[in-house]
């Protein structure tokens, strides 16, 4: 069953200037797109995601579009950051981004990071489609909330393809219970953290000591995409 929406913008250039076109948001989901930021000389739409509430709930799904025109610059942050509530029942809360990117266009994903509290199950994935001449940057990181608590279940997916679904760059980095779980891009782990093999869904991933943050970075332009990682223990 398809995955309701729950949140869509567009930008196109208009009279020389990019614009949202459309904007479409219910709840949970609610955008915030103020007509001047910075100086009138930048071209960018900066667009602010918040959740009613502060924070994102047990069994909670939000779904969302993004279309980034031709030429058209964009920015999609946050105000704080994602507070994940404790899972109810055993229930994930989740989030779905997909963003397409156009020609010669600049995509900037640069929210505050997700905090998980106390038993938080969440999991978000986030799909970029770009063209050759496209350009992407995104930040995905997660702090643990309240450390001694027993924070937290955490998995995000970040792919990038190019056209006719040509993969680009594909990301998985699963934390249970404050231990990082990063099956694809192993070689961007602290080489100095304590590693032992895990099964997670049939699959073997590293597993790093406990973390207090994590951030991941990826820059893509030119048919090509340079991820960056740190985090601390």
């Amino acid at each position: 069953m398809a995955q309701l929406e729950t949140g869509s913008v567009e930008v196109e250039k208009i009279a020389g200037k990019s614009t949202v076109t459309r904007c479409f948001s219910k709840y949970p989901l609610k955008f915030i797109i103020p007509k001047k930021v910075g100086p009138a000389s930048t071209d960018a739409v900066w667009i602010y995601t918040l959740t009613y509430g502060g924070g994102i709930v047990s069994g909670d799904s939000i779904s969302c579009n993004f279309t980034i025109g031709d030429d058209c610059t964009a920015v999609l942050t946050t105000q704080a950051s994602t507070k994940v509530y404790k899972s109810v029942g055993m229930k994930c809360s989740e989030q779905m981004l997909e963003a397409r990117v156009g020609s010669n266009a600049l995509f900037v994903v640069t929210p505050d990071p997700v905090t998980c509290f106390s038993t938080a199950r969440y999991s978000q994935k986030q799909v970029f489609r770009v063209l050759s001449d496209s350009n992407l940057v995104v930040v995905d990181w997660f702090t643990s909330g309240r450390y001694e608590s027993g924070e937290k279940c955490y998995k995000s997916s970040n792919n990038i393809y190019l056209e006719d679904h040509q993969p680009l760059f594909l990301d998985t980095v699963i934390s249970l219970d404050g231990s990082l779980q990063d099956p694809v891009c192993r070689s961007h782990l602290n080489k100095d953290c304590q590693q032992k093999t895990v099964s997670v869904d049939g699959k073997d991933h590293r597993k790093c000591s406990p973390l207090t943050r994590y951030i991941r970075c990826m820059f893509a332009g030119g048919r090509s995409c340079h991820p960056y990682s740190c985090h601390d223990n």
